[in-house]
């Protein structure tokens, strides 16, 4: 005679399964996004040209889910590169300056609530 534990085990599992679907099903769909920019700015004065090149980059990947039509999940992650090349006339002045700034998305959805976190640091 089966034990009505594992009898109640089964019934959750096929609940569950039945709720939550591969994301191929429903269309989980994936975002991605690049931009790249150059921005060049010389600057002439009496002791000689001060050049500064300033390279942006930023890459975005969104992955967004939904698990069933009350429930809904996104992920994105953004990684903005900012290298900035300065030379001028005086070798003491020369710089380079590089600032990575990853940040990370996350937002679950339902229909009567929405929770939504982010993490960022540079």
């Amino acid at each position: 005679m089966p034990q009505p534990r594992a009898r109640f085990g089964i019934v959750l599992i096929a609940l569950v399964l039945g709720a939550v679907r591969p994301a191929s099903v429903l269309g989980a769909t994936w975002d991605v996004e690049a931009t790249l920019t150059d921005e060049r700015k010389n600057e002439f004065t009496a002791d000689g040209s001060k050049v500064t090149e300033t390279f942006e980059q930023s890459y975005v990947i969104g992955y967004e889910w939904q698990i069933n039509p009350a429930f809904g999940f996104r992920l994105d992650f953004t990684l903005d590169v900012t290298d900035e090349l300065t030379e001028g006339p005086d070798p003491d002045s020369d710089y380079d300056r590089r600032e990575i700034n990853p940040q990370l998305e996350m937002e679950f959805q339902a229909v009567w609530w929405n929770l939504y976190t982010n993490w960022e640091t540079s």
